[in-house]
């Protein structure tokens, strides 16, 4: 009965759901036909062969990371500049460990507190949220399960009959699922010992990631930028070839905002003409290499260098769930900058 009343429809009605159809089909076959080569336009690759500095996003993964080493221990660049915006106030536990608070080697603080405040939150990964265990010291404070909305959790200090030398804010259920987009991460957003606030991001606090033991100390920086610059020299690059560039914290156009204070910076310290090559993430590339182009100084001439952390990224992306649904928000990225910063 349905397909009878489509036929006994005005013809001019007709052609307009015809026109539709097609129009979907072809879509369709357009999108089938781009999907195999859309993955390697947005992760371009063009490095300058002849480049003296290598340029690097600071919120890379560690993969990038690694290959960033790897290309300057080769004797391939002179230099590493690393930029990112600066951190906001909360830590981001991204992985199984701890944060910890030398309270010992912070001034200005009272003798002694009667409770600690922590106001935490999480992302929901695998069915569960994180799971916050505090000591102060060597004793167990307590543990928590945190939820996505910020709460404030109070471990109180009563029992403690000298001053404590240390609070360490551990997170004990990590987990992620990269083929399904998920990851459980601890959110710190404070610390209070009574009303005095300690900030995250001191040379007195560390983040002990994997096994709580001392044997793998990441540094609070105040960006990512810092943070990975260690991760650099624990790769073997001399510290004393990096050079952080820290951009203004902003919620969006986050790459935009670190690809003007690259700018900015290399147009105050360089002056002679420069080959430089940018390494970014995979599918990020692309946006990346527009925006850095726009901001660099006249004399500055720049390739790019796409890292992939899988190696079947580009094979079939579609159809992983997690990867398309990256790739997917990246592309929407890519021509929101287009038409922010070149149309609009």
């Amino acid at each position: 009965m349905r397909i009878l009343y489509v036929f006994c429809l005005p013809s001019a009605m007709l052609k307009k759901i015809l026109f539709v159809v097609i129009l979907f089909i072809g879509l369709v076959i357009v999108c089938r036909l781009i999907a195999p080569h859309w993955y390697n336009f947005l992760a371009v690759n063009k490095p300058l062969v002849d480049a003296d500095i290598l340029l690097v996003e600071g919120w890379v993964s560690d993969s990038t990371l690694r290959n960033a080493a790897q290309l300057f221990n080769e004797g391939k660049y002179d230099r590493i500049l690393v930029a990112s915006i600066l951190f906001s106030n909360e830590f981001n536990m991204h992985s199984t460990g701890a944060l910890i608070y030398n309270i010992d080697e912070m001034k200005d603080l009272p003798s002694h507190s009667d409770t600690v405040f922590i106001e935490a939150n999480s992302s929901l990964a695998g069915g569960a949220y994180a799971k916050m265990r505090v000591l102060a010291d060597e004793d167990t404070l307590g543990e928590v399960t945190t939820s996505d909305q910020i709460r404030k959790f109070s471990f109180p200090l009563n029992h403690k009959l000298k001053p404590v030398q240390q609070i360490k804010i551990m997170f004990t259920n990590d987990y992620h699922d990269w083929d399904k987009h998920q990851d459980r991460n601890l959110i710190v957003q404070s610390l209070h010992l009574d009303h005095t606030f300690i900030p995250t991001r001191t040379p007195s606090v560390y983040y002990d990631l994997g096994k709580i033991d001392g044997s793998n100390l990441e540094k609070t920086s105040k960006s990512r930028a810092g943070s990975s610059a260690e991760y650099l020299i624990e790769q073997g690059v001399p510290p004393q070839s990096i050079q952080i560039i820290e951009a203004p914290r902003v919620k969006y156009n986050k790459t935009y905002t670190t690809a003007k204070a690259a700018g900015e910076w290399l147009e105050s310290h360089e002056t002679s003409k420069l080959k430089i090559n940018l390494i970014s993430e995979n599918v990020h590339s692309r946006r990346s290499w527009m925006l850095f182009k726009k901001e660099m100084p006249k004399q500055i001439e720049l390739g790019i260098i796409a890292s992939s952390r899988f190696d079947d990224e580009a094979h079939k992306w579609w159809k992983n769930p997690g990867r398309k649904a990256y790739v997917l928000n990246q592309s929407i990225k890519f021509w929101y900058a287009i038409f922010s910063y070149y149309f609009i």
